[in-house]
């Protein structure tokens, strides 16, 4: 690549949305690995060097077209400026769910090779989303970065990992009921995390807990019993 692009200037948008769109289309026809930047750039309607103005490889646009797609699914389901909280746990899952399915409803192919590629993109994705609603959390403050960033990396990969896992499966059951399984998984690991108040306990044939903390100055109930 050579010099770096403004990528705010609407004609590098419309570039790199043609590219990615081109890249769609093409990995559902051909799939990831018979792809050339050549065939990219010629859907598109461009030559190789706009193509590496923009990316370093098809690689890189692969991740920035996911990474793009799922960004956008997360900003349908959650708030920019979103706290943590069960409803924005359960629309993160939800999201990653929508990702799946939409990618699974287009093209089989096109999901098997993307699946392990961008695997790590939408880990990052999940994983800026989350540490921001955890920072932006006033009762959680209390934590170290480091904490609360490793609080991010457990709920990020929890997500993707049981959302990837209902995929595989062929969605065994509806997006909403992962979403309900998944949700105490994850309710109990931010009982971990110091700033935590009003914690109860109640036995009916095993332990199930039930978190509230201070949000705002209110009271935000994270679990139920």
């Amino acid at each position: 690549m050579g010099a770096p692009v403004n990528q705010n200037d609407p004609r590098v948008k419309r570039t790199r949305q043609l590219l990615q769109r081109a890249f769609t289309d093409l990995i559902h026809e051909k799939g990831f690995e018979a792809i050339t930047v050549q065939d990219i750039a010629e859907r598109a309607t461009l030559n190789r060097a706009t193509f590496y103005a923009h990316f370093e490889d098809k690689y890189a646009l692969a991740s920035s077209t996911v990474g793009a797609s799922l960004t956008e699914l997360l900003r349908r389901r959650v708030a920019d400026e979103a706290r943590i909280s069960e409803e924005t746990l359960r629309s993160l899952v939800l999201a990653v769910c929508d990702y799946h399915i939409g990618l699974s409803k287009q093209c089989q192919r096109a999901h098997q090779s993307l699946e392990a590629l961008l695997e790590a993109q939408i880990k990052a994705t999940l994983y800026d989303l989350t540490l921001g609603c955890l920072t932006r959390t006033e009762a959680l403050r209390q934590n170290s970065p480091e904490t609360l960033r490793m609080a991010a990396t457990v709920i990020s990969w929890a997500i993707y990992g049981a959302a990837l896992q209902w995929a595989r499966a062929g969605q065994p059951q509806s997006a909403e009921a992962l979403a309900e399984t998944v949700l105490p998984l994850l309710m109990g690991g931010i009982t971990a995390l110091d700033g935590l108040v009003g914690t109860e306990r109640w036995h009916n044939g095993g332990t199930v807990r039930s978190v509230t903390i201070a949000q705002d100055g209110a009271r935000v109930v994270l679990g139920r019993p």
